[in-house]
This record gives structure tokens, sequence and C-alpha cells, in this order.
């Protein structure tokens, strides 16, 4: 039998869902957690309250090699690409700026459709500003093997140099034109 990423994302939901919150994993469990997603050497592992999305019923802590950190088995299966991670994380460097913009507006709403309800910021190619993907390109070619370090919260990832997310905050900043909409309109149209 074939073994896909979907069947071993269903053996590692029905894995940690069979385990209470706080309880660390016993020999044979954490033995077919290890072999579900594909880490080995695993020091222990349990079932945690996820410190970003506390309604998360299946955030894990492990320990591996001395070190306690959050650990995402759903990317250890699906295992995204390294350049996804690192949009991640510059979009994450990014976030202050886009809240700070939200805070801003005074009578926000939707600007394509009047929605009042699930606003969020867009990037807008008007006035000279681009799209999120098209800033974080021209910046990965200028620096195309950014290394990044585990956020402090153990949630994701953060730039290992702070130099460089230092310049990738002032870069976007200077390519970037903000627009409101809601989730519905930012998902299907944006700012073309």
């Amino acid at each position: 039998m074939k073994v896909t990423k979907k069947s071993r994302l269903e053996a590692a939901r029905a894995l940690i869902d069979s385990i209470p919150i706080g309880v660390e994993f016993t020999e044979e469990q954490l033995d077919a957690f290890m072999d579900i997603t594909g880490y080995c050497d695993i020091d222990t592992a349990w079932r945690a309250i996820n410190p970003k999305f506390p309604s998360d019923p299946r955030h894990i802590r492990i320990v591996y090699e001395g070190v306690e950190d959050g650990f995402s088995w759903n990317k250890a299966i699906t295992q995204p690409p390294h350049e996804q991670v690192v949009k991640k994380a510059l979009r994450d460097a990014i976030a202050p700026d886009l809240r700070e913009f939200m805070s801003s507006v005074e009578s926000p709403w939707c600007m394509s459709c009047g929605a009042l309800d699930n606003l969020t910021v867009d990037h807008c190619k008007a006035h000279g500003g681009k799209r999120f993907n098209t800033i974080v390109t021209e910046f990965m070619s200028r620096y195309p093997d950014i290394e990044l370090t585990r956020s402090p919260d153990g949630v994701g990832y953060m730039v290992s140099d702070m130099d460089i997310e230092a310049e990738w905050v002032q870069y976007h900043c200077d390519n970037a034109v903000y627009q409101i909409l809601c989730r519905s309109c930012n998902a299907s149209e944006g700012c073309k």
C-alpha cells in the first residue's frame, strides 16, 4: 500500500488526538510520531496549547538535542518549499506595519465592495505600489539565501540576520502602498 501525504496527515491527527494536552508521548507513541513525520531522534514530545493560536487543538512541543521547541508536524509531512517559509518570515516581519496602517484608518471599510467586517490590509499596485509577491521576489533576488531561525515563541521562523530583516522592512516600506479590503475581495481581486 502506498503511503501518501494525506494518509500520513490522518495518522498524525489520530495519534495527536489520542493524547491529552500536557501529557508526554509514550515511547511507542513517540516512535510512531517520528515515523509519520519523518523526523528522528526527538527526545520527547507532548501536546500543548499553541501560544499564537490557542484554538489549535493539535499543537506539539518537542525536545530535540536538549532544546525545547514548537514542532509543526503538518509542515514536516507536507514540507513546504524553503522559499515559502522565507516569504512567511518576511510577511511576519512587516506585520506590525500592516497593523499600524489598519489602526491609523479612522473608519475602515472595503475599498472594493464597501463591507465593514472581516477587513484586511492589501498591497495595491496603484500609486506606484507593488504586490507583496513582487516586493518579496525582488528582495529575495538580492538575498537568495536568507537564513531563518525559530521565532522566540517557538512558533514559526524569523530572519536570522537582523540587518537583513531591517533592510527588508525598509525595502518593503519603500515599495508598498496599502488599501483596505474585506477578506472576500482580497481573495478574489486585490488591486490589479
